[in-house]
């Protein structure tokens, strides 16, 4: 790709961005983790699991370093009982899904817990209540 851009850029004289191959996105979920977390992890005190500590941890590790994140992960309870949580992720990835084959059913650490990367089927984005955690409403609804 590099040898493509440098010749049209020398060809045609104009800056050009850098050519990419087409790319889908690939869903996946984390599975292990403790849904709270020590309050010196943040700041104001609180003590739930936030998208920056997922996505700092995924920074640290090997693990992730040929992933891009296609947005924020987002972060559920696993059941309303439960003080484990569910995280979901989506990355870019090639047309054969390469990069998510490298990370299903790895184990990687996140604080004292073992996770799990899961694949799984993509997520619409259904609104989930803080108070009751039900689906299909939001908490000002509840």
């Amino acid at each position: 790709m590099d040898i493509v851009r440098d010749w049209v850029a020398k060809t045609i004289k104009v800056n050009i961005p850098e050519p990419r191959a087409p790319m889908l996105k690939s869903y996946l979920k984390v599975v292990g983790i403790n849904y709270y977390t020590p309050s010196s992890w943040h700041e104001d005190g609180s003590t739930h699991l936030q998208a920056e500590d997922v996505m700092y941890v995924m920074h640290c590790n090997n693990l992730f370093d040929s992933i891009c994140l296609a947005s924020s992960p987002h972060i559920m309870k696993a059941s309303v009982h439960s003080d484990m949580a569910v995280i979901w992720f989506d990355i870019w990835d090639l047309q054969k899904s390469t990069k998510a084959k490298a990370l299903i059913n790895k184990l990687f650490n996140f604080g004292n817990d073992i996770a799990t990367v899961l694949a799984c089927n993509m997520h619409p984005g259904i609104p989930q209540c803080q108070n009751c955690w039900c689906w299909c409403h939001i908490t000002a609804k509840c």
